[in-house]
């Protein structure tokens, strides 16, 4: 089962183009990440360059929100121990 955020982006996605594709990403929300995935998956050599930035943009975004997370972990820790003293 896919979480309602991964769902409502592949509705957003589906639909982007044609409305009516919305409708079948929201029935059949697992199918269509699969779908997806094995396109992007079957096009990589061909607009490979596209493709690199996009997912290198979605890692680096990642890095950058677990560093952020990290960040806000750490400065709880430091209040908590200034708090306590």
């Amino acid at each position: 089962m896919l979480s309602p955020k991964v769902q409502q982006l592949l509705q957003e996605v589906f639909g982007h183009f044609v409305e009516d594709d919305r409708q079948l990403a929201q029935d059949d929300p697992e199918r269509c990440l699969i779908k997806l995935l094995e396109k992007i998956k079957e096009d990589l050599p061909v607009v490979s360059a596209t493709l690199e930035f996009t997912v290198r943009d979605a890692v680096g975004e990642i890095i950058w929100e677990n560093d952020e997370e990290e960040d806000r972990q750490e400065l709880a820790r430091q209040t908590a121990g200034t708090a306590e003293a």
